[in-house]
């Protein structure tokens, strides 16, 4: 079984490599073999080896240039000739969107387009309103939905999102983990490694300035829980190497999600991997990761509520069990699901 994968991406310019991330250098339809760093490829990476692992051969590019609608056409007749070159089974286009849209459309033969999360759901500004321009993401992608042989959601609520959504095309397959990389462990040796304090309930928050984390909620929230316990910390997480958050979430007491919409969370599972209690909103799959999970919570997008939450893990001050219900979306599971649907397919 053949299968071409097209992923959207931003490339880095080489001289600005950041020496705290790893890179990958990858294909492009238009510019040639560019740098991506890790933050942009580590899942469809880790999927691509999961399905190496089970004998799919793939074949991976990046979609780069998706602004214009000149580039859009010509990436779209670029990734025409190349399924008419090497004639995979079938087409995977990871993003709906725009740029999904066009690539759907001109690719010939069956495809699957995966729905991430901001394509299907929209962009936000800082204050929380939707960017407009996002609004014909979300109506590409609906389209998508409807003209793809299979589309792949992270998500229920993604799919109740879909114009389609009762359609048996629509399968729901979160983002895997790759779990040796994510494992509980002593909280005082991971802040050695870190550099924190050793002693105050350390609440962590991955944040680098986009609106759709609504940042704005997580610092409501914590301000209020932290009236009643002043020496707690909020660390906002950003920048780190994929490799060593293994240690961010060892050394943290608890993560707080605040994000107006998500696909499947990573840091989600990441952090149940490592027992790290949770208080997220119902946003993404975090209802059906935490449903099952000791010491971690869903709550409204009120930040009363999410205070709460944050003392009563602190007065419990015990890790949660989430390593236990983590099989079901490591990378073995998730890659196995999406063969099992290529198979079908063919």
């Amino acid at each position: 079984m053949k299968i071409l994968i097209i992923q959207v991406g931003n490339p880095v310019a080489e001289k600005g490599l950041n020496p705290k991330l790893n890179y990958f250098q990858f294909p492009t339809l238009i510019e040639g073999d560019l740098y991506f760093d890790e933050k942009q490829v580590i899942n469809n990476v880790q999927t691509r080896e999961g399905l190496d692992e089970m004998g799919v051969e793939v074949e991976f590019y990046f979609h780069t240039k998706r602004k214009a609608l000149a580039d859009l056409i010509k990436s779209s007749i670029i990734l025409r000739r190349i399924v008419k070159s090497s004639r995979p089974d079938i087409t995977h286009i990871y993003w709906g969107g725009i740029s999904g849209f066009f690539a759907q459309m001109f690719c010939p033969g069956k495809t699957v387009v995966s729905l991430l999360g901001s394509d299907l759901f929209g962009s936000y500004h800082m204050d929380g309103s939707k960017i407009l321009s996002s609004r014909i993401q979300t109506v590409c992608s609906r389209l998508t939905g409807i003209f793809s042989t299979r589309t792949i959601v992270m998500s229920h609520r993604m799919k109740n999102h879909l114009w389609n959504s009762k359609s048996d095309r629509i399968v729901v397959i979160p983002e895997g983990l790759l779990l040796s990389k994510f494992t509980p462990g002593d909280k005082k040796e991971a802040r050695a490694k870190l550099g924190w304090k050793t002693n105050p309930f350390t609440v962590i928050f991955f944040y680098e300035g986009q609106a759709v984390k609504n940042a704005s909620l997580a610092h409501s929230a914590f301000k209020i829980f932290q009236k009643e316990h002043p020496e707690a910390v909020l660390e906002i997480i950003s920048g780190y190497n994929h490799e060593d958050l293994v240690n961010v979430y060892r050394a943290a007491d608890c993560m707080i999600i605040t994000s107006f919409h998500e696909g499947s969370n990573n840091s989600v599972k990441e952090a149940m991997a490592c027992d790290l209690p949770i208080v997220s909103v119902a946003c993404g799959d975090a209802e059906e990761r935490l449903d099952p999970v000791y010491n971690s919570f869903v709550t409204p997008y009120k930040d009363q509520e999410m205070a709460d939450r944050l003392a009563l893990i602190y007065s419990r001050g015990e890790r949660s069990n989430g390593s236990s219900f983590i099989d079901e979306v490591t990378i073995a599971n998730s890659s196995m699901k999406v063969a099992e649907l290529y198979k079908k397919m063919l």
